[in-house]
């Protein structure tokens, strides 16, 4: 992966996980909204790949959230 992709999803993994559960969609969207102003894109597989990683340490409950919350995102491209 292009190291600054990797650079700014690192950070983002990090910041994400002081977000409350009410904050984390309007984060998520920042984060690439920043990402897009950047010039940056990233592929299904890698976005699949973040996704995957950041709902690791969640609770199932809020597993289902961020599921719900990448689908909506995946259905609006």
């Amino acid at each position: 992966m292009d190291p600054q992709k990797l650079a700014f999803l690192t950070a983002l993994m990090n910041d994400a996980k002081g977000q409350s559960k009410d904050n984390l969609l309007p984060f998520l969207m920042a984060a690439a909204s920043r990402a897009g102003n950047d010039g940056m894109t990233f592929t299904d597989e890698e976005t699949d790949q973040f996704y995957r990683q950041m709902k690791q340490n969640l609770k199932p409950e809020d597993q289902m959230r961020v599921e719900m919350l990448y689908q909506a995102i995946r259905k609006r491209k």
